[in-house]
């Protein structure tokens, strides 16, 4: 996809505007590897954005749990190059994992990126993006959630 990207599509592209990825949900991959130099994506999907385990406060068989989980959510897409929506429901609600959130870290880390920062986004009923604390990302409003990366090497950041 990148060498493809890099003959057909960056010779048309003004890098220097956002990716918009309506119904891309969790799936950075291609947004990112399509799109390298985006100074910003945003993705939209109905999927929850869920929160990160704490692994932590998790014993050795809890982490091996979550991370089976977050191997069985990722399976379709590693064998065929796209999300089954109809996998997804299941795929982000088992045991500790839940939502997307988990899945665009590890989309993040293996593309060899590094978080800088996370900020939790709920958009109010008159349309300001307000910044949430993540204990109260259940409820009212549309939830969502900033990612400031950078690439491995580069000291340029970029939103997710």
């Amino acid at each position: 996809m990148r060498a493809w990207a890099e003959a057909e599509i960056k010779p048309q592209l003004n890098s220097a505007l956002p990716l918009l990825y309506l119904f891309g949900g969790r799936d950075f991959v291609t947004a990112y590897l399509l799109y390298p130099a985006a100074p910003s994506y945003v993705l939209c999907g109905l999927e929850p954005i869920g929160l990160t385990p704490n692994l932590e406060q998790m014993t050795e068989a809890q982490i091996g749990a979550v991370l089976r989980d977050l191997r069985g959510a990722v399976r379709t897409v590693l064998r065929l190059s796209f999300f089954v929506t109809e996998e997804m429901n299941t795929d982000l609600n088992r045991g500790e994992f839940h939502g997307v959130l988990p899945l665009l870290y590890v989309f993040l880390a293996r593309t060899n990126n590094k978080i800088e920062e996370v900020k939790y986004l709920r958009l109010s009923s008159s349309g300001q993006v307000e910044e949430m604390p993540a204990s109260v990302l259940a409820g009212d409003g549309i939830d969502g959630v900033k990612i400031r990366f950078v690439q491995q090497g580069e000291s340029k950041t970029q939103d997710l």
